[in-house]
């Protein structure tokens, strides 16, 4: 383990919305406990292009 800091979210996205200056992703994080989760992930700057153009809902996806 090279940063103790490092949060790794790893599921499919279920909702994705794009703006010119934020780009949210909710994650379905899978069924790991009775309740599920579904984090939403905020990419601003360069990263709001990557995400509109490379991912789409259904996607499976790693962020890190």
């Amino acid at each position: 383990m090279t940063n103790i800091n490092d949060v790794i979210l790893e599921g499919v996205i279920v909702h994705k919305f794009v703006t010119p200056k934020i780009a949210i992703l909710t994650i379905n994080t899978g069924n790991a406990t009775p309740t599920q989760n579904f984090p939403k992930v905020l990419f601003f700057g360069d990263f709001i292009a990557d995400i509109e153009k490379n991912y789409e809902v259904k996607d499976h996806i790693k962020v890190t």
